[in-house]
């Protein structure tokens, strides 16, 4: 940010280097989740769930396999 004689920093400056910080930040955040969310995937187990789940669940009226109620995951 470049100041005045004053010491004062203009609105335009200030808000041009808010906006690139926060753009960082965002870029930062996304890049950060998307290398979490790779390496999840990557483990078998979920994998596996997921496809079980998937299996289990009725598409025709929309209930959720009997097994999830028994085990709390979802309500009958």
């Amino acid at each position: 940010m470049i100041s005045s004689c004053s010491g004062c920093v203009k609105l335009h400056d200030f808000l041009r280097i808010f906006v690139l910080l926060f753009i960082f930040i965002l870029i930062l955040a996304l890049r950060t989740s998307l290398f979490g969310v790779a390496h999840v995937m990557k483990k078998p187990l979920l994998m596996q769930a997921c496809e079980l789940a998937f299996a289990e669940y009725d598409v025709t009226n929309g209930m959720q396999a009997p097994w999830l109620v028994e085990i709390g995951i979802c309500k009958a």
